[in-house]
């Protein structure tokens, strides 16, 4: 679906001197031929980092069918990450939306969270107003950086993992929330990528209302998080699910809702790039069967 132009970080030395043996010199034998030796190329640890943070990706934005558009005026700015794409709003200081497609070969891989040990980042390609790092440090519990790409989706590239952690991509989320059914709904999310080959998913906060703020900060805190979720094989079928962003436990049946709905409530087109006539058939409803979710 797109084109990673992945720029190789290392580092590298040579040195080589080599005794030829002199044609047609029957007298001296051989000539030694001093070859220069090239300096060596050192790259910090930090300097590594920034250089997968700063890999840039071109994409062919018309087979990314996770790809949603907004329905209503608000700002926005798009950044085109390796893994994963961001609506983000300057007013909230939070993601319109997260967009991603997981591939079933993506769903695992070398690069843990705990081996990465990626800390936060703020966005290094931000032109407007942006969640800083010094807005978190004053934020207590119960809020936790809350993914909406998870760096679980991410283990696969080193680069793709760290970039989930610009600042961009994480909302304040209550940790009962985050630590639990947001957590549990991005394992099943790839166990559908490994049933299915691929998914296409869409995540984001919701807010409602007068919004509250971390603390010493204009990061607003959402009311709501969304996700949804499309996949195109064996056949076209989609679902959603809504969370309160609080402290309560719910099972997937109880908070599963059409794309329709969602749609409704966010003012975001969902899933607009497959033809009209599929989308309107798997937006308006829901299978919980398909998904092999109970209803109990």
């Amino acid at each position: 679906m797109f084109i990673l132009l992945y720029f190789a970080i290392s580092s590298f030395s040579s040195c080589s001197s080599c005794t030829d043996e002199e044609e047609g010199n029957d007298s001296k034998g051989t000539t030694s031929v001093n070859v220069l030796e090239h300096p060596t190329t050192y790259i910090s640890e930090d300097e590594r980092i920034d250089s997968l943070l700063r890999i840039s990706i071109e994409h062919d934005t018309s087979t990314m069918y996770e790809l949603p558009r907004m329905n209503k005026s608000c700002p926005e700015e798009i950044y085109y990450r390796i893994a994963y794409t961001v609506s983000f709003n300057s007013d909230t200081r939070n993601a319109n939306w997260v967009a991603w497609s997981l591939l079933r070969n993506h769903t695992d891989g070398p690069f843990s969270r705990k081996k990465v040990n990626a800390p936060y980042y703020e966005d290094i390609d931000s032109i407007t107003n942006h969640q800083i790092l010094d807005d978190w440090r004053t934020a207590s519990p119960p809020y936790d950086h809350g993914h909406m790409c998870p760096a679980g989706d991410n283990k696969w590239d080193e680069a793709a993992n760290r970039q989930t952690f610009f600042l961009s991509n994480l909302c304040p989320q209550h940790e009962v929330l985050n630590q639990g059914d947001w957590e549990n709904l991005e394992s099943r999310c790839r166990g559908w990528a490994k049933d299915f080959g691929e998914i296409f998913i869409v995540a984001g906060p919701i807010f409602e209302g007068s919004r509250n703020c971390l603390p010493e900060s204009k990061v607003a805190i959402p009311n709501k998080f969304f996700k949804v979720i499309m996949c195109l094989n064996p056949k076209p079928m989609a679902i959603g699910f809504v969370y309160p962003n609080d402290d309560t436990k719910h099972r997937l049946y109880e908070v599963a809702k059409s794309v329709d709905e969602i749609e409704k409530i966010t003012g975001i087109d969902f899933f607009y790039l497959i033809d009209d006539e599929t989308e309107k058939q798997i937006e308006a409803s829901y299978d919980l069967k398909f998904w092999n979710i109970r209803d109990k």
